[in-house]
């Protein structure tokens, strides 16, 4: 399990709005780009499109090499959001086949995030 605790000198609600939006998120880390997104009526539509979204998406992963021999890959993701609390987000990230992955944030009233 991996662990990291940081603080950010900014309001814990508007930390919270950064990491419940995945687009937002995706736009921020540059590795990974939010698809399609699960609408209220079962389809999977482009993110703006889809008005009442469900938190399940599909994202694109760029695997971006630390050498110029290694090749750039890109996996495509099944994602889950949940949003447990006010202070907590979850992610559930799957490949359908060998890769599961859980990214929990656990936002302190202080400012910390603990993910």
């Amino acid at each position: 399990m991996y662990e990291r605790e940081f603080t950010l000198y900014i309001d814990s609600k508007q930390v919270f709005n950064i990491l419940s939006d995945i687009v937002f998120l995706a736009g921020i880390s540059g590795h990974f780009v939010v698809l399609l997104a699960e609408d209220k009526s079962g389809e999977l539509l482009p993110p703006p499109k889809a008005k009442n979204k469900t938190g399940k998406y599909i994202v694109a992963y760029l695997n971006i090499p630390d050498t110029e021999k290694e090749k750039v890959e890109m996996k495509l993701f099944s994602v889950t959001q949940t949003l447990v609390s006010s202070t907590q987000i979850e992610y559930i990230l799957s490949d359908g086949n060998e890769i599961t992955a859980q990214v929990d944030f656990f936002i302190k009233q202080d400012g910390e995030i603990l993910f």
